[in-house]
């Protein structure tokens, strides 16, 4: 099922296209930006006076194109996915690789984005998001300054659950988004042409994420890692 929706964010044309599968519970949305040939999105922390101003590092996280989801949740606790760990975020902000996450103790959401970014945390406006994209002022930009140029898409998945992180293999679905596991056919100079086999099976299949899975001169090589409690 997928649905479409086209608007505009201030001056951006946006397209969206929501997309949910029978066999995933994840919603995929996809979100399409026409920045044009230029656009200044959010406005960075103010630039000190002087003969040699210095651009501040960060810029305003409440400027920036954002993707923001309120929380029907009282109290809930975040989380972000840091590599090989699952960290619970005490502050507004927190790097994430693959997701952010609320959960009050009997059910929550993950917000699951395709590139690192910005877990943002509203714990007063009981919202949680991830950033998209910032345009204008930045210290690692050519000349400290980058506008947001031409069409960019983003892959976003929201997973609401219930129960525990762990039970609902929230981290584990990280890979199902963002690197799903893809069996190819046999070729002649694969070690396994003309055999049945099974790639991989955890049990129980919350105790780890598997992430690659790949044949060598000795056999199938799995590479998982626990991010849980435990």
């Amino acid at each position: 099922m997928e649905a479409k929706a086209k608007c505009r964010i201030g001056e951006l044309r946006l397209e969206m296209r929501a997309r949910l599968s029978p066999i995933s519970p994840i919603v995929r949305l996809t979100l399409d930006f026409d920045f044009g040939e230029g656009t200044v999105v959010g406005v960075g922390e103010p630039i000190p006076k002087g003969p040699n101003p210095k651009i501040p590092v960060w810029a305003r996280d409440d400027l920036k194109l954002r993707l923001m989801i309120p929380l029907n949740m009282k109290s809930p606790k975040f989380f972000g996915h840091n590599a090989f760990e699952l960290r619970q975020s005490y502050e507004e902000r927190l790097p994430i690789l693959r997701c952010a996450i609320a959960h009050d103790g009997r059910k929550g959401v993950a917000v699951y984005t395709d590139r690192a970014t910005m877990g943002l945390f509203d714990s007063q406006q009981n919202q949680m998001g991830i950033v998209l994209a910032y345009g204008g002022d930045f210290i690692y930009a050519p000349n400290e300054f980058a506008l947001l140029v031409g069409n960019e898409k983003f892959e976003v998945g929201l997973y609401f659950f219930s129960g525990s992180i762990e039970d609902a293999i929230v981290v584990q679905r990280t890979e199902e988004f963002a690197q799903p596991i893809v069996v190819l056919p046999a070729t002649p100079k694969s070690p396994f042409k003309g055999e049945e086999f099974s790639l991989v099976k955890i049990e129980p299949k919350s105790a780890a994420v598997i992430s690659a899975v790949y044949p060598s001169d000795e056999g199938l090589v799995v590479r998982f890692w626990r991010p849980y409690e435990g």
